[in-house]
């Protein structure tokens, strides 16, 4: 956290420019701030799915795992499993695939949404 003293000496003599210079800061530190809560609440997401009482149905379980991977990878290679009898392997990068172009706070967003249905 920036003190009072460094921000006087911040760049820029004015103070118009120090105010810009602070509002800069403060929405860098605000940004981060999101984007640590996001990734701790995806996280705890990622745990509390492995403590479901029932077990999802296969298309849930695809929904979740394209999710995670778009999250965590980005988007999918274009190239699928080499193996064509890899049914499972098959339909986890089409189902990934689909997610294409997802930025992964929102893919995050939508995973922890998920988990919370199921939940209930």
């Amino acid at each position: 956290m920036t003190s009072p003293r460094e921000l006087r000496s911040s760049p820029g003599g004015t103070p118009k420019e120090r105010r810009c210079y602070v509002r800069r800061e403060f929405l860098f530190l605000l940004f981060q701030h999101i984007i640590m809560t996001l990734k701790e609440t995806f996280e705890k997401a990622v745990a509390d799915s492995k403590l479901l009482t029932s077990r999802p149905d296969n298309d849930t379980l695809l929904s979740l795992y394209s999710l995670y991977k778009q999250a965590t990878d980005g988007d999918a290679p274009d190239e699928g499993p080499s193996n064509p009898f890899d049914f499972v392997g098959v339909a986890k990068h089409a189902a990934w695939a689909k997610l294409k172009g997802l930025v992964p706070d929102e893919a995050m967003t939508k995973y922890v949404a998920l988990v919370e249905s199921m939940k209930q």
